[in-house]
């Protein structure tokens, strides 16, 4: 993609500002519409080809692909930290969680925009709620483990895994 419309929004927007600062009694009308314009120009621009990229249907379906499989990956992962989770020390688990879901769950997040245009904004805000609380849980299990509470870190993590599955079972109703 070009980034026309980024340099129009920056020049617009810039210039404008430029223009204003020269004389703030006498402004130059003229020149600080321009600018002004060149900056709003931008901003549609910019606007119109996020809209068309977020309902393209090849990457509408790419982007539900990338849910269901990350999503899958996720639960897999916490499924086997979850059940060796009396084996590890805080170290160890910060680290499974750490190098085991920090990436996939971030892709999740980056995909989550086809889910709008894929099923609709409803059911997007029951599936990011439900990956929202997993999310805490996921944290609250990293925190406790490193502030040594190994009880609350063992039930977030359960937590977390029940939120994950449910944001599965919901992606899969949709």
């Amino acid at each position: 993609m070009t980034p026309l419309p980024a340099i129009l929004i920056a020049l617009g927007f810039l210039g404008a500002a430029y223009t204003a600062s020269l004389d703030p009694e006498t402004l130059a009308w003229p020149r600080f519409l321009v600018f002004l314009g060149v900056g709003i120009a931008g901003v549609v621009w910019l606007k119109r080809r996020q809209k068309a990229a977020a309902t393209d249907p090849e990457a509408v379906a790419s982007g539900r692909a990338a849910l269901d499989e990350t999503i899958a990956q996720v639960i897999d992962d916490l499924a086997q930290i979850d059940a060796r989770k009396t084996s590890l020390d805080g170290d160890a688990l910060r680290a499974e969680i750490d190098d085991r879901l920090r990436a996939p769950l971030a892709r999740f997040a980056d995909a989550r925009g086809s889910m709008i245009a894929h099923s609709g904004m409803t059911a997007y805000a029951a599936v990011m709620s439900a990956f929202a609380s997993g999310e805490r849980a996921l944290n609250r299990a990293w925190s406790a483990s490193a502030d040594g509470y190994t009880g609350e870190a063992h039930a977030s993590l359960t937590r977390a895994l029940a939120a994950f599955r449910d944001t599965r079972r919901l992606l899969d109703s949709h």
